[in-house]
C-alpha cells in the first residue's frame, strides 16, 4: 500500500464521501502539474546538501567501527604492554591496511581469517590475530582499560600520518616466548617489551 493510499484509508476516507475524495485527488494532480508539489526538495543545492550529510553520516559510522575494531584488537593483543608497545601493535594494523597483501580496512585486518563456507564462521586457530578464533571468549572484562585503549586508538587513528612508526613498517609480530616458523623468512626490526616485530622480506 502506497503512502497516499494509506493516508486516504486511515485518515480521510472515513470522514468524507466518495465525491470529496475525487475532488481531493483531482486537486492533488493539478497542484502537482503546476509545480506546487505536496512534498518536495526545494532545489538541487538542498539535494546535494542532503546527500553530503548522508555520506558524512556513513563515513562517521565507518570510522567509529574502525576505531572499535582497532581497540578490541589492542585490548586482546597488548592491553598489558606499555603505551609504546600498544602503539606498535596499532602500527602493524595500519601498515597492513596500506599493504596490498592484506585487507584494506582495519576491521578487515583485525578479523582476517579462513572461514567455513557453510556459515562464514572463522576456522579455529586460523586467524591473523589469534584472539579472534582461539576458542576462548572475547568478552571485554576490564572496561576501564578498554576505555583507555579506545582513547589511544582514537588519537592514533586520526593522527597516524603525524606519528613516527615505532615498528619501522612492520607487518608481523609475535610474543617473545614463541618462535613461529614464519619469523625465519622475515626481517626482524625491533623488540618492544614482549613483542618482536618484523618487516616483510622482499626477496
Amino acid at each position: 500500500m502506497t503512502l497516499i493510499r494509506k493516508i486516504l484509508k486511515e485518515r480521510i476516507l472515513p470522514s468524507i464521501n466518495v465525491w470529496s475524495v475525487g475532488w481531493f485527488l483531482m486537486l492533488a494532480v493539478i497542484l502537482s502539474l503546476s509545480g506546487l508539489k505536496i512534498m518536495h526538495i526545494k532545489n538541487t543545492a538542498d539535494a546535494r546538501e542532503m546527500m553530503s550529510q548522508k555520506e558524512l553520516n556513513e563515513k562517521h559510522a565507518f570510522y567509529n567501527d574502525e576505531i572499535e575494531c582497532l581497540t578490541t584488537n589492542l585490548y586482546h593483543e597488548a592491553r598489558n604492554e606499555p603505551i609504546i608497545g600498544q602503539m606498535a601493535v596499532n602500527f602493524v594494523v595500519f601498515n597492513r591496511v596500506k599493504s596490498e597483501d592484506f585487507p584494506d580496512s582495519i576491521c578487515g585486518v583485525t578479523l582476517q581469517a579462513r572461514s567455513y563456507k557453510e556459515n562464514g564462521e572463522p576456522v579455529k586457530n586460523s586467524c591473523q590475530f589469534s584472539w579472534y578464533c582461539d576458542g576462548k571468549a572475547d568478552e571485554i572484562k576490564n572496561i576501564k582499560k578498554y576505555n583507555q585503549l579506545y582513547q589511544l586508538s582514537y588519537n592514533m587513528f586520526y593522527n597516524a600520518n603525524k606519528l613516527d612508526d615505532v615498528t619501522e613498517g612492520a607487518l608481523y609480530y609475535h610474543a617473545d616466548y614463541v618462535n613461529p616458523k614464519w619469523s625465519r623468512v622475515h626481517e626482524k626490526v625491533v623488540q618492544i617489551d614482549t613483542h618482536i616485530f618484523y618487516r616483510a622480506n622482499e626477496d
